[in-house]
């Protein structure tokens, strides 16, 4: 190759890089003014459970979280589920009967999806939380989620940039006071509670419209029934944690293990 050409291509060569890192520290600016700002929460609790919004209210972290009215089952039950729920496709996908509960549930999430979608305060790429009233929260939750979300934003694993929705909470595992860093797990998600997670912005308009075309067939923690498994992350150590795991006391399970018995 002439002189010339090899000058000209280490020239644009050179261009390239400098565009590159500029490119970069933009985004680093942009990911952390995101992730400076406190984060936006909402807490699902029943208008007959006071003591359980009290107790919520009380952890030092719950200051993140607006209360969230949930939808209660026991108004659901004087109409047809039919009217907001599509049953008969629910019940292909679990196996059973779907309880009045658990549509209530998914329908206090999806609740608590439209005040994201129409915050205007909230960038499209923001996280905010959700959190169920019965969760314990770790104490420096804000500064906790903050590490989340730049593990996730900053590239620091693989093919991670395009996650919207990270589960925050399991009743399979009990992280809540390991000392580590924040990894991403690849275990099955579904069905392990609902407590706590983060959702985008974007992802929260998406499904929003969505349901302007057609009714949920979705129970609240089986997220990929409505989000693609590609896009859900949890991690370790987990932020909230509920006393018991799979054994702690909930009238959704009593309500789960009758429409077994009845299937």
């Amino acid at each position: 190759m002439p002189r010339n050409g090899l000058l000209n291509l280490y020239s644009n060569q050179k261009r390239k890089l400098c565009l590159n890192k500029q490119t970069n520290k933009q985004t680093n600016k942009q990911t952390n003014k995101q992730t400076n700002k406190q984060t936006k929460g909402y807490v699902i609790n029943l208008n007959r459970s006071p003591e359980r919004l009290r107790k919520f209210f009380s952890q030092t972290s719950a200051n993140l979280f607006t209360r969230m009215p949930a939808v209660d089952k026991k108004l659901l039950e004087l109409f047809d589920l039919e009217i907001f729920f599509n049953t008969s496709l629910c019940e292909s996908l679990i196996g059973r009967k779907v309880t009045s509960g658990e549509i209530a549930c998914t329908l206090s999430h999806i609740a608590c999806w439209k005040a994201i979608a129409n915050d205007d305060t909230l960038l499209d790429r923001d996280f905010a939380i959700i959190a169920e009233d019965d969760v314990l929260l770790k104490n420096d939750l804000q500064s906790s989620l903050q590490d989340v979300i730049v593990t996730f934003e900053n590239g620091y694993f693989l093919n991670q940039d395009n996650v919207d929705l990270i589960i925050l909470q399991s009743l399979a595992f009990d992280w809540f006071n390991l000392d580590e860093n924040f990894c991403p797990m690849y275990y099955e998600f579904d069905n392990s509670g609902s407590s706590l997670f983060l959702i985008r912005k974007s992802l929260a308009i998406e499904l929003t419209e969505k349901l302007k075309k057609e009714k949920p067939y979705w129970l609240a923690d089986w997220f990929t029934d409505f989000c693609d498994k590609e896009r859900v992350r949890g991690v370790k150590p987990h932020l909230g944690y509920i006393v018991g795991g799979f054994d702690a006391p909930s009238d959704l399970e009593s309500d789960r293990q009758r429409a077994r018995c009845n299937t």
